[in-house]
């Protein structure tokens, strides 16, 4: 099988910079999480998007509910997050890249148990996930590398 070769691998795109930045402004990041999809997801490209979006937007509900409460439901409180969808240039892996803050007052094992065990309960994300401790804003630049039709903007949020 030949690979598709990503077209932004080797030069960046219009605009990629001031996207990082804003990205990268949202607020203080501690893990960079992937998450796959199920492969029993059927739909075009756009519609595996939106469904991964919506469960995205469960998920991060679950976990700012889970730490901030009413805070949370009032708009008060929420973790900082950048996320994204890959999948445009190789449709055979839809996944999500999140780089996620830490709720305070939580120990980072806590918090990494809390955030595997909702992974493993949402109905379209795959047992296939990664949460690794968050780096550089490199890690930004590289979960964007499709472009920024890959962010999810209603999921990026500003740490309050």
């Amino acid at each position: 099988m030949n690979a598709i070769k990503h077209p932004f691998t080797h030069r960046r795109w219009i605009g990629q910079d001031d996207a990082v930045k804003w990205l990268s402004e949202l607020g203080e990041f501690y893990f960079l999480i992937t998450i796959t999809l199920k492969d029993s997801i059927s739909g075009n490209f756009e519609q595996i998007k939106e469904q991964a979006d919506k469960t995205l937007k469960t998920f991060l509900a679950v976990i700012n509910r889970k730490y901030f409460k009413n805070r949370f439901k009032r708009g008060e409180a929420m973790l900082p997050c950048a996320a994204v969808f890959h999948g445009r240039f190789n449709p055979a892996n839809p996944h999500l890249h999140l780089a996620l803050g830490m709720p305070p007052n939580v120990s980072k094992e806590i918090f990494v148990k809390t955030l595997k065990n909702q992974i493993r309960k949402m109905h379209i994300f795959d047992i296939i996930f990664e949460v690794k401790d968050y780096t550089s804003a490199g890690a930004v630049d590289y979960i964007i590398k499709e472009g920024q039709d890959s962010i999810l903007l209603d999921r990026c949020s500003k740490g309050v």
